[in-house]
């Protein structure tokens, strides 16, 4: 920021400011991930950084059911897939919404590789084979001195 002017003939001031913005506009179709941030029974609310996306009950496969009666409310195929407050999760935005100060999407997660299980599965594979490709370099470094 530089020094203050002060304009003549008024009490401002005048400021040079300079800044770096990270801008991010999301698109229809894009593919994100995100984490539940509340779950009623007509869906649930994911916060994709500062978008809040809503996937409702007609965007979410037919064999995961609502159980109000659970601790926490949660979305659940009585197998695996739980969803539930804090749980990560990848949906497909199918439209947004801007206001002034605030932009709100609608997602689904009935396709191919959404939801929680992909994304799970996803993030367990690529922790194994960091792990592998850590021992492996550890090993090779070990050969190596």
């Amino acid at each position: 920021m530089s020094e203050g002017r002060c304009l003549p003939g008024s009490a401002q001031a005048e400021y040079t400011i300079h800044f770096k913005a990270v801008v991010w506009k999301p698109y229809k179709g894009e593919i994100v991930d995100g984490q539940v941030a509340s779950v009623v029974d007509s869906g649930f609310f994911v916060d994709v950084g500062p978008l809040s996306v809503f996937v409702a009950k007609a965007m979410i496969p037919s064999d995961i059911k609502y159980d109000g009666n659970a601790t926490p409310p949660q979305w659940t195929d009585n197998g695996d897939q739980v969803i539930e407050k804090g749980t990560h999760i990848r949906v497909k935005i199918k439209g947004i919404r801007g206001e002034i100060g605030a932009m709100y999407a609608i997602a689904t997660i009935k396709e191919d590789y959404l939801g929680y299980e992909f994304y799970t599965i996803f993030i367990k594979r690529f922790h194994e084979e960091t792990t592998q490709l850590n021992s492996a370099s550890m090993f090779c470094h070990y050969l190596w001195t």
